[in-house]
């Protein structure tokens, strides 16, 4: 993707969080959510990125927003760091802007290189170049203009206005049978700012995204590999009109699991970030992205 640049380390970090869920799918058919790891200042035993729950998966990735040479020697100061990471490593990525250097190219005659860390665990380590990576199909519409505001994307796929209509029905029909109107209500009266939410308001959303990755991939590669189940199946039908719908619940999603802990309030099953120092600044995105997910809702389903 040499024509595109990103404005910030920032901005590729949180990228690389779409980039990894996509090399995952990929490679073992899962889709696995991504996450930053702390922030910038905390220490991270070199590892930026980590499955989330952090327990899902071994697999994490260092991000390098580079314009010089990053070479073997860079990465393997890197790696050193990982002695301090506390959980367990199979697969180490780094996603880097840098262009390839053949100082890495030669340690990996086979694509990748094994490190050892202190404690004598192993794990193999892989890199990926921005300039190398072909598209950003998997990147949804919304990040596409976040990260790169200065160009227009647009929709591959112009479906005729019968077919729309189609899929909003089917669309209508979903939200009918997974997400009922009490779940609207929720969305647009529970108080997000107090900083929790019960686990049995939020599943819904959290389980019908996961579905939706699957498909998602199914519709863009044009094959059936995950529309095993009469919900997916349902969903698919649902594309490419309910796209913007399903790109605002997944940003709702992401911006409450990316963040909460398990907890108990009030007797029951809840997620809470009151014990985060940016708590306010998380529940304020909150706020925004249900009242935002809550008029999608309501321009389809009623």
């Amino acid at each position: 993707m040499r024509n595109l640049n990103f404005r910030s380390a920032t901005d590729f970090e949180d990228f690389c969080c779409w980039w990894m869920r996509e090399i995952v799918s990929k490679s073992v058919g899962r889709d696995v959510n991504f996450a930053c790891f702390g922030s910038s200042g905390q220490a991270q035993g070199g590892v930026d990125i980590i499955s989330w729950p952090i327990n899902t998966l071994p697999v994490v990735a260092q991000c390098k927003w580079y314009s010089r040479p990053f070479t073997l020697e860079n990465l393997e100061v890197e790696l050193k760091k990982t002695d301090n990471y506390p959980n367990p490593i199979q697969h180490y990525f780094l996603l880097t802007t840098a262009s390839p250097h053949t100082s890495i190219q030669n340690a990996m005659p086979d694509g990748y290189l094994t490190h050892t860390r202190k404690d004598g665990t192993s794990f193999k380590v892989h890199i990926r170049y921005w300039s190398q990576l072909e598209n950003i199909n998997f990147l949804p519409l919304f990040a596409r203009q976040r990260y790169f505001p200065e160009v227009q994307f647009t929709s591959i796929i112009q479906p005729n206005p019968n077919a729309m209509e189609e899929q909003f029905a089917h669309l209508k029909q979903l939200l009918e049978q997974k997400l009922p109107v009490a779940h609207l209500d929720w969305l647009e009266k529970w108080d997000f700012s107090s900083g929790y939410m019960n686990s049995t308001d939020f599943d819904p959303f959290d389980e019908l995204v996961y579905d939706y990755h699957l498909v998602k991939s199914s519709f863009d590669r044009s094959d059936n590999v995950f529309l095993d189940t009469p919900l997916r199946l349902k969903m698919y039908q649902c594309l490419p009109a309910g796209n913007g719908f399903f790109q605002a619940l997944v940003a709702f999603r992401d911006s409450v699991s990316s963040h909460v802990i398990g907890d108990a309030i009030n007797g029951k099953q809840a997620l809470s970030v009151l014990d985060l120092p940016n708590r306010h600044t998380i529940t304020r995105q909150w706020i925004s992205n249900a009242e935002y997910l809550a008029k999608k809702y309501r321009d389809i389903a009623l």
